[in-house]
């Protein structure tokens, strides 16, 4: 990330698509060099310990969003890294930009991942209620998909609702 960070100060000089490139794959190898790979706290709740944006990577994703406010592909890459590295309230937010903006743009699978990545960051947040809502849309959209059902079934462990937990379960 180091050598990205050469150019960032640069990227206005760039040709747009090329600014785009080198913003987006900074913003990937910063997280990367983070070494700190989110995962949930054993118990289900918020994930503590996420390192904090560093003002440059904060900038690169805000220039990447000026530059390309509308490209999908764009916008799911800064949703799919905050979600691997990143912040669990930038990942859901960036998700959510994602989903307003892509209404029909995506299929019916992508918009599962994409409700479920969103929900399952708000859980990483500690935000229960938004993350039920969208991991119940997720599992709608790809029942196939364990992956909404068994963060619900974290979320209704927590919180002791075992009826709920047994329904999911039973699905």
């Amino acid at each position: 990330s180091k050598l990205f960070e050469l150019l960032l100060g640069r990227t206005q000089l760039l040709p747009k698509t090329d600014a785009i490139r080198v913003l987006s794959r900074y913003v990937e190898a910063f997280w990367k060099s983070t070494g700190a790979r989110i995962s949930a706290s054993p118990d289900g709740g918020p994930v503590s310990g996420v390192p904090a944006a560093h003002p440059r990577m904060a900038a690169a994703v805000d220039e990447l969003r000026k530059l390309a406010p509308d490209d999908l592909e764009v916008l799911e890459g800064i949703a799919r890294i905050s979600f691997d590295f990143g912040d669990p309230k930038m990942a859901e937010a960036a998700y959510g930009e994602l989903l307003d903006k892509a209404k029909e743009g995506l299929s019916r699978p992508e918009r599962a991942t994409a409700l479920y990545r969103r929900g399952e960051s708000a859980r990483r947040a500690g935000d229960l209620a938004n993350a039920v809502t969208y991991l119940r849309d997720a599992a709608d959209l790809d029942p196939n998909s364990p992956l909404a059902l068994d963060a619900l079934g974290k979320i209704y462990e927590k919180e002791s609702k075992w009826e709920d937990l047994v329904r999911i379960k039973r699905s």
